[in-house]
């Protein structure tokens, strides 16, 4: 026989000692006693890897922007959590620079391999407000190791573009410098490795349309456990989808995405429908 303990940590302490630190996120997981039998990963135990937790530093009146822990870095969350940190300093108004370092454990990635490391420096731009038009952008410099090993060196962008909260754009993209014979390259030089699309228009609080267009160059590599979680939508299919989401009474939400794959791999394209209902909190 065997004990088997578990533990959920939340946390949101702001304006630690009267300062502008504040440590946020949550966390769980099982403990199991030395005299225990081998455990088996489930899925509970994947998707407790996808928690976040972080100590910040956020002043309004200072330039300077910190993070430590599981995060995701603020500018660029389509590269996903990081374990590790980030630094970025307010050089105008509209415009900041920074730089990040860590270890990338989110089995929900779509290039996820365990025992990698990532370092980057990034440049974004801010200007506009979410009551009337609001645009972010943000460009950066990436590379990643796997134990140490060099792997890949990329650019990434992300932007957002939102017109009264009524109609929304938001774009991702990843694009590689292959290096001939760098695992199992064939080729070298630039390549668009990843291109994620979503228009959003919304005339009502509870009515909403989505349009997606998705581009994997390779297939993801993101943990399998979790294809049935609802965590993993983004990335289940490759070409363009549409989907409507209503706010029904008794705080009941249905919606439904369809869309038809376009995979490299396929000889025919493959129709992609999601139905689902949820309790809104």
């Amino acid at each position: 026989d065997s004990v088997q303990n578990g533990v959920a940590i939340h946390v949101d302490a702001t304006r630690i000692g009267g300062k502008f630190w504040n440590f946020t996120g949550f966390w769980r997981g099982r403990f199991t006693p030395n005299n225990g039998a081998p455990q088996i990963v489930t899925l509970n135990d994947v998707v407790n890897r996808t928690y976040t937790l972080g100590l910040y530093y956020n002043n309004p009146a200072s330039p300077n922007s910190i993070g430590v822990g599981r995060l995701y870095l603020p500018w660029a969350s389509s590269l996903g959590t990081i374990d590790g940190g980030y630094f970025a300093r307010r050089i105008s108004k509209a415009f900041r620079v920074g730089a990040f370092a860590g270890s990338t454990p989110d089995p929900t990635a779509w290039d996820y391999k365990p025992n990698r490391q990532i370092a980057g420096a990034f440049v974004t731009y801010e200007a506009g407000h979410f009551e009337t038009v609001k645009f972010t952008s943000t460009e950066g410099i990436a590379v990643t190791r796997v134990n140490w090993k060099a792997e890949r060196q990329y650019a990434f962008t992300e932007n957002m573009f939102s017109w009264r909260q009524v109609f929304t754009v938001f774009h991702n993209l990843q694009a590689d410098e292959l290096v001939a014979g760098r695992l199992g390259n064939t080729q070298s030089g630039p390549v668009l490795s990843r291109s994620f699309l979503t228009a959003r228009f919304q005339p009502r609080k509870w009515l909403s349309f989505d349009l997606n267009h998705n581009y994997f160059r390779t297939i993801p590599t993101f943990d399998l456990v979790l294809a049935g979680t609802g965590l993993l939508d983004n990335l289940l299919f490759q070409g363009l989808s549409a989907g409507v989401r209503i706010d029904l009474p008794y705080r009941l939400t249905t919606y439904t995405n369809i869309g038809r794959s376009n995979l490299s791999t396929d000889r025919s394209r493959t129709l992609n429908q999601l139905y689902g209902i949820s309790m809104r909190n």
